[in-house]
């Protein structure tokens, strides 16, 4: 009979022990399955947070792409309205013109001198220095006169490459789909709440990889 006591209490505290593992492990699996999911919902948010942070990037480099959009347009129009090129292309025209009669007059004062009489060439000879020296000065002006029109000319040329670099550099980004889709997700959160249904879903299709903790 002692024998069938001790037997049972025996079953008893293996059945007991049994318990005691069971409930331990299940109480184990609890704890792994809170810890992954804390571990899920961290990533959830840095995947959030991520995706919220290209939405202002992206909206303020649109904000960037509208500004130099604009600057390049304005400066085309200056360029485009403005007479500075005709303008001083007329100028060193003029300067040639007047150098050329500058010219032509030393070239008869010369001619005159050598017909005069001794008694009269000093006096034509001081004259005849006065327009040399004025036709050298004019001479350089005029130098640098075609040289600022042409350093104007290669300014202004490289102003259009500026610009044409400009709009090409705008049309790509504008036309990239991963920009597209971003402004318009933030066009789109600007307007209406994202429900928490919609930002699982968009962690989901998120496929920007994140380091696990």
């Amino acid at each position: 009979m002692q024998e069938t006591v001790t037997n049972s209490n025996e079953r008893k505290s293996l059945f007991s022990s049994f318990l005691d593992v069971l409930e331990a492990r299940d109480k184990q699996a609890q704890a792994e399955r809170q810890l992954q999911e804390e571990k899920y919902q961290r990533r959830t948010q840095k995947i959030y947070d991520f995706h919220e942070r290209q939405q202002r990037e992206a909206a303020e480099l649109k904000r960037c792409l509208d500004y130099v959009s604009t600057h390049a347009h304005v400066l085309e129009s200056v360029l485009r309205g403005g007479d500075a090129v005709p303008l001083s292309a007329a100028l060193v025209r003029q300067a040639a013109a007047l150098q050329r009669c500058m010219a032509q007059c030393v070239a008869n004062a010369a001619r005159i001198r050598r017909l005069l009489t001794a008694a009269h060439q000093p006096q034509m000879d001081n004259m005849l220095a006065k327009m040399e020296a004025e036709l050298s000065t004019w001479t350089a002006f005029l130098q640098r006169a075609v040289d600022a029109t042409y350093n104007t000319e290669v300014v202004i040329d490289n102003l259009h490459n500026m610009i044409a670099e400009q709009r090409r550099c705008v049309r790509e980004v504008s036309s990239s789909s991963v920009f597209t889709s971003l402004c318009g997700a933030s066009e789109a959160g600007e307007g209406e709440a994202v429900s928490p249904v919609e930002r699982r879903a968009l962690a989901a299709a998120c496929s920007t990889p994140i380091a696990r903790d």
